[in-house]
């Protein structure tokens, strides 16, 4: 979003920004409900079947073949996906492509991301609890899928856009993508494969709606310059013809 220009440039500038809050504000909500919701059918009518159908079963199996399938050597990629590096990431990317913009709106998407993908974590975990069958399951959803899933997704997102090239866009984005699927197949380790899933689900919505709404808002504003509107209304009508309609 290119910052307006001009008399009240500031005041709308600061409305923008309250409108923008306000509205992944609400986003943030629904997709808070809408993880609880999902973890409380995990988690209650559907755990045993999909404890017995599903989640026990592809635990055993990923743990006695992890080395084959690569999972035990995933088992470091995960370390990115923490707090204190995935902050370090979601700063760093914010602060290039603010310097790239000239603009504001990285720090406020990838802290809102940021941030987004431990409150929707910590307000769902709070809400749900698994069945004690799942033993040392770390809980629903999983917070390191979660914050790889919402900053390297931010992080797609900006790279897309940053070039016009399409081997480009789909070279950033293919990367990133098998950034996180290694994070996830890591955190399989710890987690049951519908905490991972449902993760999945969360954080690319939060991306998703922070993405739209960002693009939705960052036109830049349309303010009206006479003198523009002036000219433009001189080569569409001529002098005479403009100036007859001035009279009228």
């Amino acid at each position: 979003m290119r910052r307006p220009t001009g008399p009240g440039s500031s005041e709308i500038t600061r409305r923008r920004y309250f409108v923008d809050f306000v509205v992944l504000g609400g986003w943030l909500v629904v997709l808070v409900l809408a993880g609880i919701a999902l973890g409380s059918l995990v988690a209650g009518p559907f755990a045993r079947v999909l404890y017995r159908s599903v989640d026990d079963p592809l635990n055993r199996y990923l743990w006695i073949h992890r080395h084959a399938a690569g999972i035990a050597q995933a088992n470091g990629v995960s370390d990115i996906a923490t707090l204190p590096v995935a902050g370090l990431i979601a700063m760093s990317a914010a602060s290039f492509f603010a310097l790239r913009r000239h603009a504001l709106e990285p720090f406020l998407q990838f802290g809102a991301a940021f941030l987004g993908a431990g409150v929707i974590t910590v307000s769902v975990r709070f809400a749900v609890t698994r069945p004690s069958e799942y033993g040392h399951d770390k809980g629903f959803p999983s917070g390191h899928v979660m914050l790889a899933v919402t900053v390297f997704g931010m992080l797609a997102v900006y790279a897309a856009d940053a070039t016009s090239s399409r081997a480009l866009r789909r070279s950033a984005v293919g990367v990133l993508t098998l950034v996180v699927m290694a994070v996830a197949a890591a955190r399989l380790l710890d987690h049951a494969p519908s905490d991972v899933f449902g993760s999945i689900v969360l954080g690319a919505a939060w991306v998703y709606a922070i993405a739209r709404h960002g693009r939705r808002s960052g036109r830049p504003d349309r303010v009206i310059d006479v003198s523009t509107l002036e000219t433009r209304q001189r080569h569409r009508f001529g002098n005479r013809g403009y100036a007859g309609a001035d009279q009228q």
